[in-house]
C-alpha cells in the first residue's frame, strides 16, 4: 500500500479586519455597557437605602413602645 498523495488545499485564512472604526465602535459599545451598568446598580442601591430607612423607622417605632423612656430627652 502506498500513501495516498498530498492534495494542496488554496484555503486562505480569513484576517481580522482591525480597522480603526471597529475599535472605535467597540469602545463606544463598553462605554454605554458601563453607562447602563452604572444605572442599574445607582437604582438599585435607591431601592435597598429606602428598604433600609423603613425596617429602621419601624424598629425604632417597635423598640420605643417596649420602652418609651429610652428615647426621652432630658
Amino acid at each position: 500500500m502506498s500513501p495516498s498523495p498530498l492534495v494542496s488545499s488554496n484555503i486562505k485564512v480569513k484576517r481580522w479586519d482591525l480597522s480603526l472604526a471597529s475599535m472605535w465602535n467597540t469602545v463606544v459599545w463598553l462605554m454605554l455597557l458601563n453607562f447602563f451598568i452604572k444605572i442599574v446598580t445607582a437604582t438599585a442601591q435607591n431601592f435597598l437605602k429606602e428598604q433600609q430607612e423603613k425596617e429602621l423607622i419601624t424598629l425604632s417605632n417597635n423598640s420605643s413602645e417596649l420602652n418609651p423612656s429610652a428615647f426621652k430627652s432630658i
